[in-house]
């Protein structure tokens, strides 16, 4: 499971893909893409790596008119981010549901109960 920056990072990966398997884009447009976190450049070259060690990604540093640029490109894993971003999205609100569902029963058991006793 990612961590709140790793996912936020992918995200905007997977926003520059669009729909696409490779891709060029700087340091600086991921950090801009990500607007609720602040990065330094060192983080979010760990969290890259981070990614890339979890096969989500695959990259190479790369020189565009003297500009540091990631060529990015998505794995079976980072194809299906999205797809695993929503499934955990539906699992939780399920689980929150299911909780409250069972607190509901099990008050309702206790007053039951309780005006039997």
């Amino acid at each position: 499971m990612l961590s709140m920056k790793e996912s936020a990072v992918m995200t905007a990966i997977y926003t520059f893909a669009n729909g696409k398997t490779s891709l060029l884009v700087s340091p600086a447009d991921i950090i801009n893409a990500c607007e609720r976190f602040s990065f330094s450049s060192a983080s979010l070259t760990e969290i890259i790596n981070a990614l890339s060690q979890d096969k989500y990604i695959d990259f190479v540093y790369t020189d565009r008119h003297g500009e540091e640029v990631y060529c990015i490109n998505l794995l079976e894993k980072g194809k299906g981010f999205l797809r695993e971003k929503q499934k955990r999205k539906r699992n939780l609100i399920y689980r929150l549901c299911l909780t409250v569902g069972l607190a509901v029963v099990s008050f309702i058991v206790g007053v039951v109960l309780k005006a039997i006793f």
